[in-house]
């Protein structure tokens, strides 16, 4: 099986991570030889707010208002989560940006075409 890319998009309770882990899963019965590498946002938002920096805290007060993060906050965290990205993992995007079509395309031009595998 080649490598695949899946990115889950929806608010929260819409199922994402629910589909997320059925595919890994899946991947991980299917496709044993191969990693499966998955940006769960949730998680990585919840981490980042943890270490304390201005803005971990000023993203913890946008989340505990319920307010959308702005795009180059999930985009700097999926960074951070493929940097060692080769390639040759399936990759599984679990809730990444949801302010529309402006935030997709961020992504895809910020991370999907600068990513370089060699």
């Amino acid at each position: 099986m080649n490598p695949i890319t899946v990115a889950f998009f929806g608010i929260s309770g819409s199922g994402k991570g629910t589909q997320a882990d059925m595919l890994e899963k899946f991947l991980n019965r299917e496709d044993p030889k191969r990693s499966v590498a998955r940006a769960e946002m949730g998680a990585l938002a919840r981490a980042f707010m943890k270490t304390g920096t201005p803005l971990a805290k000023r993203t913890e007060e946008i989340v505990s208002s319920g307010g959308l993060l702005p795009s180059f906050i999930p985009i700097y965290l999926l960074v951070e989560v493929l940097k060692n990205f080769t390639g040759e993992e399936h990759l599984i995007l679990d809730g990444t940006c949801r302010n529309g079509e402006d935030d997709i395309e961020s992504i895809h031009k910020t991370i999907l075409s600068n990513l370089h595998v060699a």
